[in-house]
């Protein structure tokens, strides 16, 4: 590994870039500039951060191996407000151009209620100034009646949906929902005061629905925003609110994120299980009849069911129900059968694994 020629980038260089946890890629080059793709073990990189006045500084500090010569460093800060030194090393020697000196604005941890300049901001994360799928969602929706919309929302959701109106003003977060089961308006609440506590956003307002797709009506579509959606309604989707929770507590309450996926993708394709592999609940009949075609031909399917809650047991028809494993375990084997509407769209996507998600979900 050449220290000088070894490249880092990312957000995490920039103070501007505040996130719940700041990241950055580290990518191995030799002697000769040519990058390396080989597994450089665990090991190769450290990753430390400190105060450039103070020292010390609370931090939760990883590095992930891609095991293809390149690295993700992350950092969760914890109560700081100041200038943050950068330092990344091979072998005790600074690579690329560590350490890194952030002495524009303080550098912020999550919990600091620090908005920042928005155009400041979005640079710094380099966001293009426009979505395709953003454009073609509200292509439908040119003129929005502000004076009518809430009530028309209202009178056509509830009250057999759940659904919340949420409005920013000034930079603080109001909300008012309505129907019978409204938990999951945190997964709207969680993103929405942590990019409040970052960056100043403009008034706006909107309705998101907590179930499933609802706008049906495509001569008069209401701008609904959903975060599923299918081909017969007319919802603005969003991400799915796993990735968004993932990503807000990231180094913290999960282990699961789009970061930490991509270091634990298993053996290598020639050593992974040749089966095709199940684990879930008997939420569908396909699922069960999956399970039994395993107990039929072991040689070909690993296919197994965790809980039984709809369906009668039947150990002798379907196998012996089985424990829930990591989600890890899962890249072990080549090709997989799971509920690909959630599964794979959210964390397979960066692993060498083959997913089936046909009528299994």
């Amino acid at each position: 590994i050449s220290c000088s020629n070894t490249q880092v980038w990312g957000p995490a260089l920039d103070e501007n870039a505040y996130l719940p946890v700041r990241y950055l890629f580290i990518q191995a080059y030799n002697k000769k500039n040519n990058k390396i793709t080989k597994d450089l073990g665990d090991k190769a990189f450290q990753l430390t951060v400190h105060d450039e006045k103070a020292g010390r500084v609370r931090a939760w500090v990883t590095v992930l191996n891609l095991h293809n010569g390149t690295y993700i460093g992350r950092f969760r800060l914890y109560d700081h407000a100041g200038q943050l030194v950068i330092n990344i090393k091979h072998a005790g020697n600074h690579v690329a151009n560590s350490p890194y000196h952030l002495k524009g604005n303080a550098v912020y941890g999550e919990d600091c209620v620090c908005p920042l300049n928005r155009k400041k901001w979005l640079k710094a994360l380099q966001c293009p100034t426009s979505y395709q799928q953003i454009e073609t969602d509200l292509k439908s929706h040119q003129v929005i009646d502000l004076s009518t919309f809430a009530k028309r929302m209202i009178e056509r959701f509830t009250p057999h949906h759940s659904i919340c109106h949420y409005a920013v003003v000034n930079n603080e977060v109001y909300r008012q929902c309505h129907g019978d089961i409204t938990d999951f308006k945190i997964f709207m609440d969680a993103p929405l005061l942590s990019i409040t506590r970052k960056v100043s956003l403009p008034d706006f307002e909107f309705f998101i629905n907590l179930g499933w797709p609802l706008e049906k009506s495509q001569e008069d579509p209401l701008p609904i925003i959903s975060w599923c959606g299918s081909d017969s309604t007319y919802d603005i989707i969003l991400p799915t609110y796993d990735i968004t929770n993932s990503v807000l507590e990231m180094l913290g309450r999960v282990s699961l994120d789009v970061f930490s996926v991509q270091a634990n993708t298993g053996p290598k394709w020639e050593k992974k299980v040749e089966k095709g592999f199940f684990r879930g609940r008997d939420s569908r009949q396909e699922r069960l009849d999956l399970a039994a075609m395993s107990v039929k031909h072991p040689e070909l399917i690993n296919a197994s069911i965790t809980n039984y809650f709809f369906f009668k047991k039947d150990e002798k028809k379907f196998g012996k129900s089985v424990k829930p494993i990591s989600f890890f375990d899962f890249f072990k084997a080549r090709k997989i059968q799971r509920a690909g509407t959630e599964f794979a769209r959210k964390y397979l996507q960066p692993a060498d694994i083959f997913c089936y998600h046909v009528a299994l979900f």
